[in-house]
Order: structure tokens, then C-alpha cells, then sequence
């Protein structure tokens, strides 16, 4: 399956949720995360989406522990149904 499948999937499941998943086109940053999803309660976390089998960049990894240092939530997900599920435990225990 392709990466913009999987993401297109989960913004779909992600406004289920009343939350708003947008996709990312930082420029002056590389390595950024490929969504930034907004949740309600001012909530937001990010998700990077791979094809099955692959891994993030290094400088994906490095600009996710960056986002992490700032209290960020940093997920990786190659498929759509784990990533909502990841998105519904932030939504339950991130308060």
C-alpha cells in the first residue's frame, strides 16, 4: 500500500474523531513529520507514515526526538488502523 493511501485513510478516520489531520509541507525544516493532527482540547501529535517494511530517515528520527523534547507525541505508522488506534489512546490519555 502506498504511503499517501495510508495517510489519506487516516485523515478520513481521524476527522471521525473530530480531529483535523493535516498534512505537513514544512519547507524550512526537512525531516519533518508527515501529519500534524489537532485534536480537541488544544491536543496535537504528530504521525509519520511509511510504506509496510520501511523505517524513518535518521533525520526523521532526529527531528522526532526534537518534537518529543518538546513535549510532543511523535508516532510512525505504516498502516492506517494502528495509527488511529494510536490517535484514540492519545485522545483517551493525554489530558
Amino acid at each position: 500500500m502506498l504511503e499517501s493511501a495510508i495517510e489519506q485513510r487516516f485523515a478520513i478516520e481521524a476527522r471521525k474523531l473530530n480531529c483535523l489531520a493535516v498534512k505537513m509541507g514544512v519547507v524550512s525544516i526537512a525531516g519533518f513529520p508527515d501529519r500534524l493532527v489537532l485534536c480537541p482540547g488544544g491536543r496535537a501529535i504528530f504521525f509519520e507514515f511509511k510504506q509496510p517494511g520501511k523505517k524513518r530517515t535518521k533525520l526523521q528520527v532526529r527531528i522526532g526526538k526534537l518534537l518529543e523534547s518538546l513535549g510532543f507525541v511523535v508516532v510512525e505508522s505504516d498502516d492506517a488502523d494502528e495509527a488511529v488506534a494510536e490517535l484514540k489512546w492519545f485522545l483517551e490519555n493525554q489530558g
